[in-house]
């Protein structure tokens, strides 16, 4: 039996490591494939590369350009560890956009329940202090917790205590991640 049903990388657009938009010639109509395979009692999950940020070929581009004051055409770069400002527009818009409602998320009838983190580049990239401050262990604490986080902000505690644990599947970060 198949419980969990996981897209690699090539889910998204093909522009970079980076994405998170649907290839639209490979699922034309991502939120019926979701829904189905939700129907079908899966558990849904999508590989992400968090390295570039968000590419202006991304369906939420012009939303997070905007908000970052990105110039026009020019990548919104990824500074999860600085700035969370960006990280929350990420995680409630960009990815929102694509989760369950279980997650805090736009889909009700389907979308993703969990990510699976592939990107394990350490060091400083993203704004990170690097060494024990690293975007691998940094990402993997707020995709566990953003759940909770977006229930919590919504006002309801009952929302909050719905939400349950949760995870990400993920490269390891280094000690103290898993």
């Amino acid at each position: 039996p198949l419980d969990v049903f996981v897209l690699d990388m090539d889910w998204h657009r093909k522009n970079s490591w980076t994405g998170y938009s649907f290839d639209n010639s490979l699922f034309p109509d991502e939120a019926q494939f979701m829904a189905a395979l939700h129907d079908e009692g899966l558990i849904l999950a999508a590989n992400l590369h968090d390295d570039v940020g968000i590419g202006p070929w991304e369906n939420k581009y012009d939303y997070m350009s905007k908000l970052m004051g990105t110039p026009n055409g020019t990548n919104v770069p990824f500074t999860m560890c600085t700035n969370t400002t960006y990280t929350h527009a990420l995680e409630d818009v960009v990815l929102g956009s694509l989760e369950s409602s279980r997650l805090g998320g736009e889909l009700s009838d389907g979308g993703m329940d969990f990510w699976w983190i592939d990107w394990q580049q350490g060091g400083n990239h993203g704004g990170c202090a690097g060494l024990k401050q690293n975007p691998t262990i940094w990402t993997n604490k707020i995709r566990c917790t953003d759940a909770k986080r977006r229930a919590l902000t919504s006002g309801s505690s009952a929302d909050a205590t719905a939400i349950g644990r949760n995870m990400v599947l993920a490269r390891w970060g280094g000690m103290g991640t898993h």
